[in-house]
This record gives structure tokens, sequence and C-alpha cells, in this order.
């Protein structure tokens, strides 16, 4: 009798533990956000040469969007990445070392994906093939402390139960790992924003003026040309029959509303509100589009402020967190054949830019004619009575970068090029002097 319950017990173990090995194999998570990130790890120690790593993904839920080595133990330690075959639903990455060869245990690459539907019930990444130096390695996707090899993904619409239990989390009532609650932090990794998303189910929020199709505390593309419709037609009055409240133009029937200024019609500066959205105005707004997010801020300069999307980065230019930040520019001037003035403007910076435009002022006798470039400006404004150029980006390229433009001497006299660089971070406006150059 002893010896059956003693088989009985091995078959038991045996079974749990095989059990256990199949856990940590497979992983069903919940995600709230329409772009989430997966780090991968070891969960061995190894001296690393090179990395292989081969993903498999469903294409008609999730778009592959980047991977990363920025958060791991491998940044800044002269390791490159290389993805390839991403469109197919196979990910390759390639992590190779250029110098030294580093010795470590943990995070290693991080995978940003983005979801194509508006809700599925489960979607798999798999890793297919996982190799440290040409040879199996230990690990795979980290998620709650264990790495697995396969995750099934579930994207959830926000509802009643969920966002109470993620409330409650957010003040301690109960805690996010408890393995029944959902891990709104995603191991610390994809920040708070993914919880914010799904508390809008509790109240009316403020959106801004320009938050309108769909309202979703983010700037997309669409609702931002329609701010710069406004920019460059000078002026707009209330409507409150059109999609956003607004029209583009002189206002012929005297609608005007003061509690009813567009958002991106803000004082500053001195200048009060005054139905048209200038420079200043118009970089706040591609600001909050090239950060990812905006939130309601009472000490927001607009009562907004940007929110930086969680592995967002315009430019990619990743600094370590104590370095400082840089930005600088020069010139460069000379004759064409036409004897026109060539100006090549270079620009280098440290970090991310939000906003980014070059103010340039010329003399009477110069004219603008043409700006030529990849990197050339998406907004070119000329003011004749005050003689200023203004280039302004949506995106700011990534540093460094130089553009050109050509001005022509119509009563061939000698002057002077003044230009100010005015940009945005995360915070509020700045502007630096370029050095003067004779013209």
């Amino acid at each position: 009798m002893k010896s059956n319950n003693r088989i009985l017990l091995n078959i038991l173990i045996i079974i749990f533990v095989f059990s256990n090995v199949h856990n940590l194999h497979s992983k069903t998570i919940e995600i709230y956000d329409s772009v989430f990130t997966i780090p991968i790890a070891t969960d061995m120690s190894y001296n690393i040469e090179g990395i292989d790593v081969k993903i498999k993904y469903d294409t008609n839920n999730l778009k592959f969007i980047d991977a990363r080595l920025e958060g791991g133990f491998l940044e800044n330690n002269n390791y490159s990445i290389e993805t390839g075959n991403t469109t197919t639903g196979i990910i390759n990455i390639i992590i190779s070392a250029d110098f030294d060869i580093l010795r470590g245990i943990g995070e290693l690459v991080f995978v940003t994906f983005e979801t194509i539907t508006k809700d599925f019930n489960s979607s798999s990444i798999i890793i297919e093939k996982f190799e440290c130096n040409e040879k199996k390695a230990s690990g795979g996707f980290l998620y709650k402390n264990n790495t697995y090899q396969n995750l099934n993904i579930n994207l959830l619409n926000s509802n009643l139960d969920k966002t109470i239990n993620i409330l409650k989390i957010l003040t301690g009532i109960l805690l996010s790992n408890d393995k029944d609650m959902p891990d709104i932090l995603f191991g610390n990794k994809i920040g708070i924003q993914n919880a914010v998303h799904s508390l809008n189910s509790l109240f009316v929020p403020k959106f801004h003026s320009a938050d309108y199709s769909p309202k979703d505390f983010k700037i997309n593309l669409s609702e931002l040309l329609r701010v710069i419709e406004l920019y460059n037609l000078k002026c707009y009055y209330y409507n409150e029959n059109s999609d956003d409240g607004y029209s583009a133009g002189v206002d012929n029937q005297n609608t005007r509303i003061q509690h009813k200024f567009h958002d991106s019609d803000f004082p500053h500066e001195g200048i009060k509100s005054d139905w048209k959205i200038d420079t200043y105005e118009l970089m706040r707004i591609f600001q909050f589009y090239n950060a990812g997010y905006y939130k309601v801020d009472k000490n927001g300069e607009d009562g907004f402020n940007p929110v930086l999307k969680i592995n967002n980065s315009p430019q990619k230019n990743f600094i370590k967190r104590n370095q400082e930040k840089i930005i600088k520019a020069c010139y460069e001037i000379w004759l064409d054949k036409e004897n026109n003035y060539k100006i090549n403007t270079t620009i280098n910076y440290s970090g991310n830019l939000m906003a980014l435009a070059v103010k340039t002022k010329i003399a009477k006798s110069f004219k603008y004619v043409s700006v030529y470039d990849k990197n050339s400006p998406a907004i070119i404004s000329s003011n004749i009575k005050s003689n200023y150029l203004e280039f302004i980006w949506i995106t700011p390229p990534k540093s460094p970068f130089s553009f050109h433009y050509t001005l022509s001497n119509i009563k061939n006299e000698l002057s002077e090029i003044q230009s100010n660089l005015i940009y945005r971070r995360m915070g509020g406006q700045k502007v630096l002097s370029i050095k003067n150059k004779n013209l």
C-alpha cells in the first residue's frame, strides 16, 4: 500500500512540475492601449557576443513597430541591433557586440507592437528561436519576473468592473501583482497612461479643441492639419455646426463668443486670445502631436501639458538620465551663378525636440525665393511688413540636419541676416539666437 502511495505521489510531483513548465511556456496577458511593449530577457548569465531572436506574430491583429536596446543592460555598451522581415509576421532580431563583450542577465531588448483591430480575444506572439552566441539561450518574454516563449495578447475595452479594479490598484487596495489582477503597468515598463485610458468611463473629461475626431487625449495627423488650416487662413470663428466647433476665415455673422476661443488660441507673451493661431500657438499643438498624448493641467500655459507616449521618441535621440541636453545652429552662405544668396543652416541637438522653427529677419532689399532639401520645413511663412521668414517643422528631423534656402538681392545692397531658433522639448518654448551673418 505504501509502495502504491509512493508511486502515486511521484506521478503527482511529475504532473505538477510539467504543469509549471507549461505555465512558463505560455502566458495570457491583458492590454488596454493600442501600443504596447514587451521586454525580452535572459534568465541566466551569459558572455554576450551576439543574440539571435526570431518572433512570430499575428499580422491580422498586430503591427510590429520597433525593437530597441534602450532600457536594457546592453544599452550604451557598444552593442548594435538590426531587425528584418518585419511585415510578414516574422521578426528577426540580431544583436551583436561592436567591441568589448559584456556578461549579464536580464532585459536585452524591448519589442513594441501596435494593435490594428479595435478588439480581439486572443493574438499570439511566439519566440521561435532565442540564441546567444549561436547556442540556445534560456529566457523569453519577461512578464512579472517570469519568462515565456509564447504570449497570448487580449485587447480589452474599458468597462466598469475593470475600471474599478484599476482604481483599487492605483489606491493600493489591491496589489497589481495579484495573479487575478491585470498588470496595468506591464512590469512598470509602459507607465500609467494605459490605466488612465481605462478610467475614461468614469467621468466626462475635458478635451482640447483640436482633439475631436476621435476624442482620445492625443492629436492625430488629421486634427493637426485642421489647426494648420486655421493658422494659414490667419483667423477663425466659433461655429457650433462644424465638426470641431470652428470655421476658418472671417466671421461674417458676428457670432464670436469670448468663452469659445479655440484652445490653441491662448494668452501668451502679453498677447491675449485674438481669434488667430500664431506660430507660438501652432508649435504648442505640434508639441502635443509629437509627444503622443496630452493631459489637462491647470498649471500648463494653456490649461494642458504634453505627455510622452511610452517608448515614443520622434528622433530616437536617447541620452543618459543626467546627460546635459544641447542645441546649437550655424550658417553657411554663398552666391550662386544667378547672384542669389544660398543659406545653409545646420542644427545639432541632443535629446528629443517636440517642436522646432527658425525665424529669420532679412532686409527689405532681399526676397525669399525657395527652400530645397530633404529636411525642408513643412510650413514656410513670410511676413512682408516685418520682413520675417518662418520655417516650421511638424516633426523636427533627426539631429544633426541641414536645410537650404535661397534669397535674391533686389537692390544689390549689403545687409545682414538675423535668425532665432525656436524650439520645445516637453516644457515651455525656448529661443536660441543664431550668430548674425552679413549678406
